[in-house]
């Protein structure tokens, strides 16, 4: 008598039976998968509309048309942007959203982790959204301004090392690494 070992799966007692074959097998284990794929809730990304109305309504926020209409000209954007870009480009598609209505719109998207500020070196702040992308970092020249995004996986265990050693809850990081590109470094 073989020993047969079950496992309970939700309501369900899943056996391979005594006489297990390599192909009896198989098709166990691809059971076993496709049941916890059905049982388990996939819950699709929610939109950064639907992140920010939350985000309003827990704090007792006015919901505005102009706020909404600001951030899907946010997410339009593929890259790096400044509040007079964001204003041109609303006022090209003929929005009535004011500089001022931007500029307290910002803070919001931020606070609601939908955006961040990543450079001041120009006197004003550039933003980019961060919701539904890769943490990455920053590679900027000091001759010419160029920024390169590259990804730095090992930051991810520098935060666990630092909220196990310090006692903090780690909320992100920013790191921009200062050099100058090929083109500028030939020039000099």
């Amino acid at each position: 008598m073989t020993n047969v070992k079950s496992w309970e799966f939700g309501n369900r007692l899943l056996t391979p039976g005594p006489a297990i074959s390599k192909f009896s097998l198989t098709f166990f284990c691809i059971r076993i998968l496709l049941l916890f794929i059905l049982n388990k809730k996939i819950t699709p990304m929610r939109s950064e509309i639907q992140v920010f109305q939350d985000y309003i309504r827990q704090r007792g926020l006015r919901r505005t048309p102009e706020r909404e209409q600001i951030l899907r000209e946010v997410f339009a954007i593929h890259g790096h942007f400044d509040v007079d870009e964001l204003y041109l480009q609303l006022r090209g598609k003929r929005a009535k959203v004011s500089k001022a209505s931007i500029y307290r719109a910002l803070p919001l998207f931020i606070d609601c982790g939908l955006i961040r500020e990543v450079d001041f070196t120009d006197g004003h702040w550039h933003y980019e959204h961060i919701y539904g992308h890769a943490q990455h970092h920053h590679l900027r020249c000091l001759g010419c301004g160029e920024i390169q995004e590259f990804q730095g996986p090992a930051m991810q265990g520098l935060e666990e090392q630092l909220a196990a050693a310090y006692g903090y809850q780690i909320k992100g990081h920013q790191l921009e690494v200062h050099g100058y590109c090929t083109n500028c470094r030939g020039a000099e």
